[in-house]
């Protein structure tokens, strides 16, 4: 299974921004967050969810566990109210970057709205 590719959004320092739209949910395949220019790079410690639930009842998401300590995490699991917006993140690379160096998400069989991740600048 090829996971969907969230693209990052950058925010700006000491600057606006028009917000965007996110990445439809794709609960079959899940999703994967890494930096389109050099593939095997995300940023966890800098990256933030904004996750749109437009589903008619609370749906669930998980933040995949990393694979770069000894042993397996098991993640970051949120449930996500019917019609709700949740911010989640910023996270750590230990608990979520997996082996190739991106972030993945899974989320339950009904799910529908939109995902986007943020990356905030580091000075």
């Amino acid at each position: 299974m090829a996971r969907t590719l969230i693209p990052y959004t950058n925010l700006l320092t000491d600057a606006n921004l028009v917000d965007v739209t996110g990445t439809t949910a794709d609960p079959v395949n899940g999703h994967v967050i890494r930096d389109t220019a050099v593939p095997s790079r995300s940023w966890p410690e800098q990256t933030v969810l904004r996750v749109q639930n437009t589903a008619g009842t609370a749906q669930s998401l998980t933040v995949l566990g990393g694979k770069l300590m000894f042993a397996a995490d098991t993640g970051i699991a949120v449930s996500i109210g019917a019609g709700q917006t949740q911010w989640i993140g910023p996270f750590t690379s230990a608990h979520v970057k997996q082996a190739d160096g991106s972030i993945c998400l899974d989320l339950g069989a009904g799910f529908t709205g939109t995902i986007t991740a943020f990356r905030v600048p580091r000075h």
